[in-house]
């Protein structure tokens, strides 16, 4: 049984997006245990100030591989593996323009991720799903050179917290951007 639910609403100042699944699953003979696993997606965008200021969290809630070497988890998937991992991000920003070519964003986002199967501390070989919190400044610029051509340059610090260790992440990047078509 897989139920799903869906709502978007998108106000003047405020938009909403949120999708939900469920799955239910029983086995035949009590093979395995029976199972409900959840699978959200939500999004809220609040234009705070005059379309400069924006405060932005997202949740996601889902079920993913228990060694994060084994890649994504699919819907056909044996859930004997699989935990569900939860990760929310809550992100102002500001969003300068430059003249009429050009414009940034400008801001700080912070993530919390979680699983909700944390029974074995131990270190079995397996993948490693401690949870984490994840601390990213970022400023990130465009300039209109033409209505299809544009440069892009960015630069992004993060901060990976987790118990056993701390990750620290520089990202600097400097390109162009050429759209095809008027849509593009």
């Amino acid at each position: 049984l897989r139920p799903a639910l869906s709502y978007t609403r998108e106000g003047t100042r405020l938009t909403l997006d949120a999708a939900y699944a469920g799955d239910y699953r029983t086995y035949a003979r009590g093979t395995s245990d029976t199972e409900f696993n959840h699978d959200l997606n939500a999004r809220a965008l609040l234009d705070a100030w005059d379309s400069f200021l924006f405060l932005e969290a997202t949740d996601t809630y889902r079920l993913v591989n228990e060694d994060v070497t084994d890649g994504n988890a699919t819907e056909n998937d044996s859930t004997s593996d699989l935990v569900q991992q939860n990760t929310f991000t809550f992100s102002p920003f500001i969003t300068p323009r430059f003249g009429e070519r050009g414009k940034a964003k400008i801001g700080y986002a912070y993530s919390n991720i979680w699983y909700e199967d944390d029974e074995d501390d131990e270190d079995d070989g397996g993948g490693d799903n401690e949870g984490k919190d994840i601390h990213k400044g970022f400023a990130d610029a465009d300039y209109e050179l033409t209505e299809r051509a544009s440069l892009l340059s960015g630069y992004s610090y993060t901060q990976e917290l987790s118990d056993e260790e701390t990750v620290d992440r520089h990202i600097a990047y400097l390109g162009g951007r050429y759209a095809y078509s008027e849509h593009g």
